[in-house]
């Protein structure tokens, strides 16, 4: 339906018309047209009927579109010509062209035309806006003075009525001059205090004044919508530009309508300050548009009492971007979770695949070291001393092999344990277990790794220590990585084990005096994967699960557990448990 707007094209050229209409409903031009072919013709025309937008030929055959200006009016015009001279661009632009476009001999300047006609009746709308502001404007000041011509004309009336008071005092002063004293007295307290009274009021008008005028700056300025609501009819009495924006239309549209045409229309009779006797509101919304489309808001409403009146002061914000945002990063989430559980299960697959044949490979590799070692080594004489060589590079070959495997067969069941947890997949034990006992345990698995580097592991643990309930071999599975953790970057110094009571929770550390972490790596150490460097080799050590695998053990048993550290100064691993009840 074209309603944009009526168009006049005046153009001698049939050709170039032709070429103009078939545009028109190749692409579905969205405005009326008419066509002229000469200064007489648009004329007439321009004589009997309104145009939007008139597009002028240059060179007519009767004339000159400059011809045509004095026609013209307000409407706005768009010169087209074939000469590109810029003489002309210049004198009709000076003349209030909107545009000045050059044809060309495939007619692309057409594909410019929608864009320049829209400029060109937005230009004249926003004019027309303008113009009605501004009469609006004037109409509020022509009312404000005669007001104040008013209140001026009341002044002199009292100033007027004092005056003949005062003569008539006068005339009092002198048929009574016993009471001269006293009635000057009176007269000049009463005139002070009449003065004082005007002045008063002159200031309280200004200030009322000059509130209302900040007042007003602050609503206009501010890109919150804000309404005006008469509390006992609903309706609104005042909106704010942010306002209309929002609602599509103009103020004039809006004020004397029922607030919930446009506010929370789905909540006509559930409003909370009005029926459900709420003092105040603040919560998402949705606000209507004059066109029908439904914008997510915040909205916050406070009650107003003005003379006596109650009304409502609601104030929004559009918050579409937000929940555009929302639902993106929610879809996000619901991806990762779905990539992550793929990971997940990749590598438990994988893990499971790996195991069998490297299980395969550690048993055969171990035979081969017996068999090496007990039969065949002592046979072979060793005076040779390539032999000697050859004997001990077999040998610790094994030895590497056996080794790597063990290493690699402890990552394996890591990332099994960890896939396992996080599938929700572990068969957990529950007892009742002894904290000493764990310690105990923990202690007696990892004692050789304190022999192989002479560190000294100190023990302080409360006496009497209350039961937990959990799985025991998960629990001693978080001491001995702990432990050994703690013995691996720790080159020289003491491992403490600390147990305590407090309150109705068990907590329990592992201190070292190693390397420590720098506190920005603080977030990395419970992350699958992340592995923390060794000082002295500056490569990465361990498989970087076994702190996320006792990071889901303690939490499993409703704990938690932390890291305390500094660079240089060694670290503290301590986690929680509480009490059995």
């Amino acid at each position: 339906m074209k309603d944009s707007g009526t168009i006049l094209l005046v153009d001698d050229d049939l050709v170039d018309r032709m070429a103009f209409e078939r545009f028109a409903r190749k692409y579905d031009f969205p405005y009326s047209y008419k066509l002229a072919g000469s200064v007489k013709e648009a004329s007439e025309i321009l004589k009997t009927e309104q145009f939007d937008t008139v597009i002028l030929d240059y060179r007519l055959g009767d004339g000159t579109a400059f011809d045509l200006f004095d026609q013209l009016n307000d409407i706005p015009f768009i010169l087209v010509t074939g000469i590109g001279n810029e003489e002309v661009a210049v004198r009709a632009m000076k003349a209030g062209a909107v545009d000045y476009l050059v044809k060309d001999p495939d007619s692309v300047y057409l594909q410019a035309l929608p864009h320049v006609i829209e400029k060109a009746i937005n230009n004249k709308r926003n004019e027309l806006e303008l113009t009605r502001y501004r009469q609006h404007l004037e109409e509020l000041v022509e009312e404000r003075t005669a007001r104040l011509t008013r209140e001026i004309a009341e002044r002199k009336s009292i100033e007027a009525d004092l005056k003949q008071y005062r003569d008539h005092l006068e005339v009092l002063v002198q048929a009574r001059t016993g009471e001269l004293e006293k009635a000057k007295i009176i007269t000049e307290s009463a005139n002070i205090a009449l003065r004082n009274e005007v002045e008063e009021r002159k200031q309280s008008q200004k200030a009322l004044k000059e509130s209302e005028t900040h007042l007003k700056t602050i609503l206009d300025s501010i890109q919150n919508g804000v309404v005006f609501i008469d509390a006992d009819s609903r309706k609104i009495i005042d909106v704010n530009p942010a306002a209309c924006k929002m609602i599509g239309t103009s103020k004039e549209q809006i004020v004397g309508n029922i607030c919930h045409k446009f506010i929370c229309a789905a909540e006509s009779d559930n409003c909370p300050i009005l029926d459900l006797g709420q003092k105040g509101d603040n919560s998402e919304r949705k606000l209507l548009t004059v066109h029908g489309k439904i914008i997510p808001i915040i909205k916050n409403v406070t009650v107003m009492v003005l003379g006596g009146h109650k009304y409502l002061v609601e104030s929004f914000i559009d918050i579409t971007d937000r929940k555009r945002f929302e639902e993106e990063l929610q879809d996000a989430y619901e991806k990762l979770k779905e990539l992550d559980k793929l990971k997940t299960e990749y590598l438990s697959n994988v893990s499971h695949e790996l195991r069998t044949p490297l299980t395969s490979v550690l048993g055969f590799a171990e035979i081969i070291k017996r068999k090496l070692t007990g039969d065949i080594f002592p046979h072979i004489k060793v005076d040779d001393p390539k032999i000697q060589r050859s004997v001990k590079q077999v040998s610790g070959n094994i030895g590497i092999v056996i080794s790597e495997g063990e290493r690699l067969t402890a990552l394996i069941n890591d990332v099994l344990d960890i896939a396992k947890m996080e599938a929700g997949k572990v068969l957990w034990k529950k007892e009742t277990v002894s904290i000493d006992e764990v310690i105990d345990q923990s202690v007696a698995a990892t004692h050789t790794l304190f022999d192989q580097k002479n560190i000294e592991l100190l023990t302080e643990v409360d006496n009497a220590l209350p039961e937990v309930e959990g799985d025991k071999d998960r629990l001693i599975q978080v001491m001995i990585n702990l432990i050994a953790n703690a013995v691996k970057f720790t080159e020289k110094g003491t491992v403490t084990i600390k147990a305590e009571g407090v309150s109705n929770t068990l907590v329990i550390s592992v201190i070292d005096t190693g390397a420590g972490i720098a506190l920005e790596d603080f977030g990395k150490v419970f992350e699958r994967f992340k592995q923390t460097t060794d000082i002295s080799t500056g490569k990465p050590m361990g498989t970087g699960l076994g702190l996320p695998i006792c990071k889901k053990i303690v939490e499993y048993h409703k704990g938690n557990i932390r890291l305390e550290s500094e660079k240089g100064r060694g670290s503290i691993f301590s986690f929680t448990l509480p009490v059995k009840k």
